[in-house]
Order: C-alpha cells, then sequence, then structure tokens
C-alpha cells in the first residue's frame, strides 16, 4: 500500500487532485468528510460545539451550519484552536482505522490517498510514502472561493487565515501549482499518477 498525503490552502484545489487520482484508481480518504461524520448531531463531537459556540451555528435540522461557523472560527484565532481540538483527534483516530481496514483488505500496489487540510501540522505526513502539496496564487484561489458562493469578506479571511501555509512547499515531497485549467491540471496529475506508480 502506498500513502500519498495531499494538502494545499482552501482554494488551491487540493481536492480535485485527489479526484482526479480516484478516478486513476486510487483510493481517496477525504478528512474535511470525516470531520462532517464526526460532527453529525448529538455525536460527541456535536455536544461539544455546540455547548461552546451555542445553538446559534446550528441549521434548523440541527446539523452545524458549517458555513456559520467558519465565520466565527475564521475571525478568532482562539475559536479556531478550539474547533481543532474538539475536531482533530477523531478524524486523526478514523483515517488510521480507515488505513488499517484498507491495508486488510487488499494487496500490496494500492494507491491511499490522504486529502487533508492540516497534513503536516497534525502529523499525518509521517504516514504517508510522498507528500504532495498543492499551491495556486492567491488571487486565483480568492475567485475560486468567490465562485463557490462564500462573500467577498469570507472569502478574504479564509485565504489570509492561511497565509502561513505557503511555508509547506519546503516540507512536500512534490509541488504541484494549480494556476491554470482544469485540463492543465489533469496533464500534472497523469505526471503524479505515473510517478507514484513506477
Amino acid at each position: 500500500m502506498k500513502i500519498v498525503g495531499i494538502t494545499g490552502s482552501i482554494g488551491s484545489g487540493k481536492s480535485t487532485v485527489a479526484s482526479l487520482l480516484k478516478e486513476k484508481g486510487a483510493l481517496v480518504i477525504n478528512a474535511d468528510q470525516i470531520a462532517r461524520d464526526v460532527t453529525e448531531p448529538n455525536k460527541p463531537a456535536w455536544k461539544e460545539i455546540v455547548a461552546h459556540f451555542g445553538e446559534s451555528v446550528l441549521k434548523p435540522d440541527r446539523n452545524i451550519n458549517r458555513r456559520e461557523l467558519g465565520k466565527i472560527v475564521f475571525a478568532d484565532l482562539e475559536k479556531m484552536a478550539f474547533l481543532e481540538k474538539v475536531i482533530h483527534p477523531r478524524v486523526i483516530a478514523e483515517i488510521k482505522t480507515e488505513l488499517e481496514g484498507i491495508e486488510k483488505k487488499f494487496e500490496n500496489g494500492k494507491v491511499v490517498v490522504l486529502d487533508v487540510p492540516l497534513l503536516f501540522e497534525v502529523g499525518l505526513n509521517r504516514l504517508c510514502n510522498t507528500t504532495v502539496v498543492v499551491t495556486a496564487e492567491e488571487g486565483v484561489r480568492l475567485k475560486r472561493l468567490l465562485d463557490q458562493g462564500l462573500s467577498r469578506d469570507e472569502a478574504e479571511m479564509r485565504v489570509a487565515a492561511q497565509r502561513c501555509k505557503e511555508s509547506l512547499e519546503k516540507l512536500a515531497d512534490i509541488v504541484i501549482k494549480n494556476n491554470g485549467t482544469l485540463t492543465e491540471l489533469k496533464e500534472k496529475v497523469k505526471e503524479l499518477w505515473e510517478r507514484m506508480n513506477r
């Protein structure tokens, strides 16, 4: 089993890279999806979040309103740190459990992609054979977030909160610059896939 960790700033296109690798046959473990799963209504993490932030961060169906919660935590580093303390250990534990299951189920040679926003920060890079950082210029990332429906204030706040992630390029084994078209990105992912399967 080859484990490839993919990370990058918000709007860089890291999840698009992970999806393109999935099309080529990789198994993808998505940390954001696991974070959604562990914060479903009435689960322990959900209870901690509601107790701390109040019911104003809930939708009518009692699911967490991630956009509202994002507005709060991206504007306050202490609140962000609390949220990460609640979610990260649970996500890391689930990723390790999924990797163990994959290892038992598949023979050697399977490529597993970890799509993790904070790959290096939480130490999951230590599980990986290869680490990939996807980058894009700030203006490109901002436009992508606006295209996803965020307001300019929200988008700028999220981009500003992750400026320090540029240093990740020095830590990664491979850097993919994603400032261009999807066609150009697909070509870079094709090269990455070939490299991983040598």
